[in-house]
């Protein structure tokens, strides 16, 4: 029988994994000129090879009309059978907030975002990026040469409630030495007052304490 892995890991971890996903919406040229927007899926940092697409219907020979979708969301359906929308995304300045987006299991902040060429697809298809949606607080890709100004220079993602989350995480690690600390004293204290109880139990079960058998010796001694 194998063991169980802890309740608390199987439920981190898939939200540890979703945390750093981005889904592209890319404006795409194939090798026979032939033009088409996509919907690419990273799981994690940005690259020039997305984990699947999504191809984005629209007229023949035509991108998607990102920023003109008033009417109705934009969206597109991965292999998974996943429909990513994006809602109502405005115009914006790069690297602004240009709307918002789900997957039907989170909500996704789009982020104006222009990269040439930031990936190539089967078939000679080469992408260029025009929003980032994702969980964090901006736009980026450090993997990307054609980075705008809003990729930091760090090892990942800008975060603009980056402040906040390092104060949580200060509290996080509190909490964790508080609990490193007082858990095993707390185990300690209840083996104590186990051992002493059980020490108890004993002598009253089975016979008088020292203290009152030297006693018993006084008193006959006196006699």
């Amino acid at each position: 029988m194998q063991p169980r892995k802890p309740f608390l890991l199987l439920a981190i971890v898939p939200l540890l994994s979703q945390c750093h996903e981005h889904v592209i919406l890319a404006d795409c040229t194939s090798n026979s000129a032939i033009r088409l927007s996509h919907m690419a899926y990273y799981s994690g940092a940005l690259s020039s090879t997305p984990d699947t697409v999504a191809v984005v219907p629209t007229r023949w020979n035509q991108t998607s009309s990102w920023a003109s979708n008033s009417s109705k969301p934009i969206s597109a359906t991965f292999p998974d059978a996943v429909v990513f929308a994006a809602n109502h995304l405005a115009i914006t300045a790069e690297g602004e907030l240009a709307g918002l987006a789900t997957n039907g299991f989170g909500t996704f902040g789009c982020w104006n975002y222009h990269v040439k060429a930031l990936y190539t697809w089967y078939g000679g298809v080469v992408c260029d990026a025009v929003y980032d949606c994702n969980h964090y607080g901006a736009a980026s890709d450090v993997m990307s040469p054609n980075a705008t100004a809003t990729t930091g220079s760090g090892p990942g993602p800008i975060d603009t409630g980056a402040g906040d989350r390092s104060s949580k995480k200060s509290d996080d690690i509190a909490l964790g030495v508080g609990i490193g600390i007082g858990v095993p004293s707390l185990i300690a204290t209840v083996l104590g007052v186990w051992y002493a109880s059980r020490r108890y139990n004993l002598d009253f079960h089975y016979g008088n304490t020292a203290t009152e058998e030297q006693s018993g010796d006084d008193a006959a001694g006196k006699i």
